[in-house]
């Protein structure tokens, strides 16, 4: 074995994607390289699903994980003995290395919103969506009635149903009647919404709209 990524005890970014890789000296026998003899285990030695596979070019095994790793947990990964090179001899031994994934502290921020700051907009059913867009992906269920409200005068809360949508990051709240017209609503994602790793908003992100007035609807 001549390298691997990550190095020994390194610490890393465990999200999906990542790729535990090891460099041999000389051509192996691809055969004998696969997941019972290329393995990666969390604490407990309880096994990492994941691909692995050989390029014989570069001489380089590769195990790609099935998922996210555990944020802030130490990982061994082992090539065993019963790999062999293409004259079908074997590792001397089993080559083992370590490394921990970190866990990601930045709190994620609403990076736009629709509508937008002091816009004024037709505040009727089936026509208002109020929605924030994260800088990054956000834990779904942290995202709700409780986290995203819209409220109007006197901070009377409008009824309605917050979703999130994974793929565009974005948050929605959809009011369950018109909004009343000609009037100022506040929208609020609060420090309850967080994102994947766990870390939560630093504070409220607040915004305000205006309905249109009855004259200005009907133009």
């Amino acid at each position: 074995m001549i390298a691997t990524t990550p190095v020994d005890n390194d610490t890393v970014d465990g999200h999906l994607g990542m790729i535990i890789n090891a460099t041999f000296s000389e051509p192996m026998n691809s055969a004998s390289i696969n997941s019972g003899s290329f393995t990666v285990t969390g604490p407990g030695l309880t096994p990492v699903a994941g691909l692995v596979s050989y390029d014989i070019a570069t001489r380089q095994a590769s195990f790609v994980p099935a998922s996210d790793l555990a944020m802030d947990t130490h990982f061994t990964a082992t090539i065993t003995a019963l790999v062999t090179d293409t004259s079908g001899n074997h590792l001397a031994s089993d080559y083992v290395w370590h490394f921990t994934t970190f866990r990601e502290t930045t709190p994620p921020t609403v990076i736009a919103t629709t509508p937008l700051e002091g816009d004024t907009v037709d505040g009727r059913l089936g026509v208002i969506i109020i929605n924030a867009t994260f800088s990054e992906s956000m834990d779904s269920a942290s995202i709700n009635s409780g986290s995203f409200t819209v409220t109007g005068p006197d901070l009377t809360p409008v009824a309605g149903a917050a979703s999130y949508n994974i793929a565009t990051h974005r948050a929605s709240f959809v009011p369950a009647s018109d909004l009343a017209m000609d009037t100022r609503f506040t929208a609020t994602i609060t420090t309850g919404a967080s994102d994947t790793a766990g870390n939560h908003l630093a504070s409220d992100y607040i915004w305000h709209f205006t309905t249109f007035g009855e004259t200005t609807r009907q133009l």
